[in-house]
């Protein structure tokens, strides 16, 4: 049976932001260091390499080679985000999982006592690269002997692939370019000019001389790839989110007993998160019935937090909007943690009326009481057609707003959810009545046309815009659709 496996997520943050935005995989993308114009590339994708652009450009040069293309930054704390959440997704196919501390989005896995439930290690390769996939990652799996081979494979392998022994998996990881193992310019092309382009050329050379002319870092990898410098597998411990069951005799369906029980085991939830220096990010109940059937509810304050009175609160405005149709025989309570944030108290108050803590307290009871997706927020993207230019995503907490200066009062636009007919024009704008022909009434005036065209790649859409401004000061936003004939009204501006 083999050792282990290492899975790769490649340009993990080019990744993040191209699941956020899909839109942008049919443009040259790049991750930045900063938004300053002189930010160096990190990652691109192969529209922006096909152009020409390399990690460690300027911002400025790649967008003399690539106009159209899409740079964005990607914090550190999103980075780091998503290799948790990537570790505990792998914790259900192997107790010991070690992500990479240098580089995101490498895991080595255990593959100690798993024999049994996969019998083949084709099938376990299979659904670790299955699995990460289905959620949106594009990943690589090796599964084979050693831990710096394996890592060396999964830089240049798509898929899945398995090694039966570690003689032809050493023999695979020396085909390796060196271009593919993390090391500076500087040193791949000191290498170069000594034909040395692949892992096995290195091998061919004495240790210590790489350690006398190039430095450690290459005289460490030196030993890694022969095998004289061993690296175990070091697990990063699971953590378990603090669970807690609670037996209810007789069957209960009161809501004020059922928070009622649930008030008397809280507080060891919430001590077993104080000890892990934790706060609760979502309280997730799981109430079975006396029928055998289950009813999962979930709470979540804002911020994370271990005020057990700010939970109950939120937690009865759930429990009086369930409905249950018979009593209530187990409770099972979930806390999932997040780290616990240190807020820097001010010594001068910063004159701001707005009491965000109390917003964002405001904004949890209504998901409380509502559900979910009961607060939402517009969030841009790009599209073809203005109402594909945004998309509602849940809001998590509000934020102070970034002060710009305005020359001039700023117009709002406002957009249907569906465009509606205006099968009757002229007759009254403010009703949104209009005709094909242009207007007659001189106290209607048409600003446009604004064309939009395109869109062959999923439904070709032409439209021609107008602004139709009433003798009122009313403006309505209104297009002429030519494949269909037809006016619509898109909105109107304020």
């Amino acid at each position: 049976m083999v050792s282990l496996a290492c899975l790769s997520v490649p340009a993990l943050p080019l990744q993040l932001v191209l699941r956020a935005e899909p839109a942008l995989r049919v443009h040259p993308v790049a991750v930045v260091a900063s938004a300053r114009a002189q930010a160096p590339l990190l990652w691109v994708n192969v529209r922006a390499w096909r152009r020409g652009l390399r990690p460690g450009m300027r911002h400025t040069a790649a967008l003399s080679l690539a106009g159209d293309l899409r740079a964005r930054v990607v914090a550190a704390d999103a980075v780091r985000a998503a290799v948790v959440e990537l570790t505990a997704h792998l914790h259900a196919y192997s107790p010991h999982v070690e992500p990479s501390m240098d580089e995101s989005g490498v895991f080595w896995l255990s593959a100690r006592g798993l024999k049994r439930l996969y019998h083949h290690p084709q099938r376990w390769g299979e659904a670790l690269q299955q699995s990460v996939a289905a959620q949106g990652w594009r990943v690589a799996v090796v599964v084979g002997w050693d831990h710096f081979a394996c890592h060396a494979l999964a830089r240049i392998e798509r898929g899945v692939r398995v090694f039966r022994d570690s003689g032809t998996e050493r023999r695979a990881a020396r085909r390796v370019p060196l271009a593919r193992l993390g090391l500076v310019p500087g040193e791949l092309e000191a290498l170069a000019q000594l034909g040395l382009h692949r892992l096995g050329d290195l091998l061919r050379l004495p240790a210590d001389g790489l350690a006398d002319r190039f430095g450690p870092a290459l005289y460490q990898l030196h030993r890694l790839a022969a095998g004289t410098l061993a690296e175990p597998l070091q697990p990063e411990a699971e953590r378990l989110p603090p669970t807690d069951l609670v037996f209810v005799d007789p069957p209960e369906n009161n809501a004020a007993r059922l928070l009622f029980l649930v008030k008397e085991r809280l507080p060891f939830l919430l001590g077993e998160l104080a000890a892990r220096q934790e706060a609760l990010h979502t309280l997730r109940l799981t109430l079975m019935l006396d029928d055998r059937t289950e009813h999962t509810l979930a709470v979540r304050p804002a911020p994370p937090t271990r005020e057990e009175r700010l939970i109950l609160e939120l937690l009865r405005l759930r429990l009086e909007q369930v409905q249950l149709s018979m009593g209530v025989t187990e409770i099972v309570l979930r806390a999932e943690p997040r780290p616990r944030g240190v807020e820097q108290l001010s010594l001068l108050p910063h004159g701001r009326r707005r009491d965000l803590v109390a917003a964002n307290r405001v904004l949890a009871q209504m998901r409380a009481e509502y559900g979910e997706r009961a607060v939402l927020r517009a969030v841009l993207r790009e599209g073809h057609l203005p109402e594909a230019r945004f998309t509602w995503e849940p809001l998590e907490r509000l934020g102070w707003p970034r002060h710009q200066s305005v020359a001039r009062p700023t117009l709002v636009r406002r957009l249907l959810t569906n465009p509606e007919p205006l099968p009757d024009w002229p007759c009254d704008p403010i009703r949104r009545k209009y005709n094909h022909a242009p207007p007659a009434d001189a106290s209607v005036v048409l600003h446009g046309p604004f064309s939009i065209s395109g869109g062959w790649w999923a439904r070709e859409q032409w439209r021609d815009y107008y602004l139709a401004e009433s003798h009122d000061g009313m403006v309505h936003w209104v297009y002429y659709d030519r494949r269909n004939g037809c006016w619509f009204c898109q909105g109107w501006v304020e």
